[in-house]
């Protein structure tokens, strides 16, 4: 099934499009969860969360790309989740040190009027992936937003991890040096 197919179904408020989702993005939406909270459980919850609320915001949103749409709401439920585990002195330590790397370059802000700010940076760092070549940029995504492991991201490219490791450091400081020179304080 087509993701305009799909995108009918959730217009059409039909029940289908989210078994139908399922069969076409499940495994995606599992792994991403499944990397970020480490427990095949929540994963499954994380990834129906991401479904509700795929089919509560379309409509009215039309999303252009639905796997990217899918996998960034099941990141998004995935954190909250795993912030949620954190709390209660539960789950693993992946996604504290991917961010705690990027943390050097991106600094975290809370308050409401920071969402203009937020707005700004992600596009910035859109501006600056989208100028990178296309190792660097996967290799970025891969880390950050999938949270693959540097030992993983060695495996998949034929790598050794202190090369994958370098690159993922020369890129930190490239993006750092990238919004400074936009004007981002960071």
């Amino acid at each position: 099934m087509t993701d305009m197919q799909l995108l009918k179904l959730f217009f059409a408020r039909d029940e289908q499009a989210i078994a139908q989702t399922n069969v076409k993005y499940g495994r995606y939406c599992r792994s991403i969860a499944l990397r970020i909270v480490q427990n095949m459980q929540d994963a499954s919850e994380c990834v129906s969360d991401a479904y509700l609320g795929a089919w509560n915001s379309i409509p009215p949103k039309h999303p252009e790309n639905l796997r990217t749409y899918l996998g960034k709401l099941t990141r998004n439920f995935s954190l909250n989740r795993y912030k949620h585990d954190q709390t209660k002195k539960r789950g693993g330590d992946r996604v504290r040190i991917a961010l705690e790397e990027l943390s050097d370059c991106v600094s975290d802000a809370d308050t409401v009027e920071e969402h203009f700010d937020k707005t700004v940076l992600a596009d910035a760092i859109a501006d600056f992936l989208h100028k990178q070549d296309q190792l660097r940029r996967v290799l970025f995504i891969r880390r950050y937003f999938y949270l693959d492991s540097v030992s993983e991201l060695a495996a998949l490219y034929r790598m050794s991890k202190n090369t994958v490791a370098s690159h993922l450091y020369r890129m930190r400081q490239d993006l750092k040096t990238y919004l400074e020179g936009e004007g981002i304080v960071v």
